[in-house]
């Protein structure tokens, strides 16, 4: 009586072994869900500083309403309502530079004017317009900040108009 022997050779197949692993892996993968992180979220909180106009703002603008085409009139008065120093810089819009210069005390600044300011102080900033009727009506654009020890604060395109016909008091000054 002969005894029989199995081989120990594997089928033939060895190929299909992979194909069906890597498929069930790809199965499991694209049906597993989403993951539980965010790109983006928002969270709704409270401020604790009330708004205010630009007048009594922290960083106090007080902008003129007419101005000259011709004369120095006062463009803005600034008051810095922070509890410590800052630095006001005022800039004419690159679109308003062609409309005159900045004045500050008897000096000409051109498009822009820097100048320290202390807590509860107030300083004018004025315009010396060009002597040009077609201005009659345009509005003169600037922007106003303030830096100091951990503060900042930023205002821009504040505007005066140059209205020629206006009654004004606030112009052929000297700041």
């Amino acid at each position: 009586m002969r005894r029989r022997t199995r081989s120990r050779r594997r089928s033939g197949r060895p190929w299909l072994s992979v194909v069906v692993v890597a498929v069930t892996s790809l199965l499991l993968l694209t049906a597993m869900p989403p993951s539980a992180s965010f790109d983006t979220g928002s969270v709704g909180r409270g401020s604790g500083i009330a708004v205010a106009d630009d007048g009594n703002a922290i960083l106090g603008l007080s902008n003129h309403s007419a101005l000259k085409t011709g004369e120095t009139c006062k463009l803005v008065n600034v008051t810095n309502r922070f509890d410590r120093s800052v630095t006001v810089t005022v800039a004419l819009r690159e679109d308003s530079e062609k409309y005159g210069n900045l004045t500050l005390g008897n000096g000409r600044e051109g498009n822009q004017t820097s100048f320290s300011l202390g807590t509860g102080i107030s300083r004018t900033v004025g315009l010396e317009t060009d002597n040009e009727s077609a201005y009659d009506g345009d509005d003169v654009y600037f922007h106003a900040n303030a830096t100091g020890d951990g503060v900042r604060a930023v205002a821009t395109d504040r505007h005066s108009t140059i209205d020629d016909g206006a009654s004004t008091t606030d112009c052929d000054i000297t700041l």
